[in-house]
């Protein structure tokens, strides 16, 4: 194999960590945000469909940020995982 592409199949893995990484960003910051989200929405449907006072946007916050860390938990150990897998893995040889 020539130095040229040796050289640009370290760059393209290098590309394809951070393209990975900024997947893992991107779903960490949906999988935090969409509960937050769905349940104001829901809120607000409750608050027009039914006249609930405004109160209930309170408990709809709470279970959103629950509902969002318990995400944000579950991605956490799937990371950590993938860590461990990777650690364990030989590296590659050129």
């Amino acid at each position: 194999m020539s130095a040229k592409g040796a050289a640009g199949t370290v760059k393209r893995r290098e590309w394809m960590e951070i393209l990975r990484g900024l997947t893992w960003l991107t779903q960490v910051g949906l999988s935090f945000a969409v509960p937050v989200v769905l349940c104001l929405l829901g809120a607000n449907w409750l608050c027009d469909r039914f006249s609930v006072g405004a109160w209930i946007y309170l408990p709809a916050v709470v279970l959103g940020l629950g509902a969002g860390a318990a995400s944000f938990a579950s991605f956490a150990r799937a990371a950590a995982s993938h860590a461990r897998k990777t650690q364990k893995r030989p590296p590659d040889r050129p």
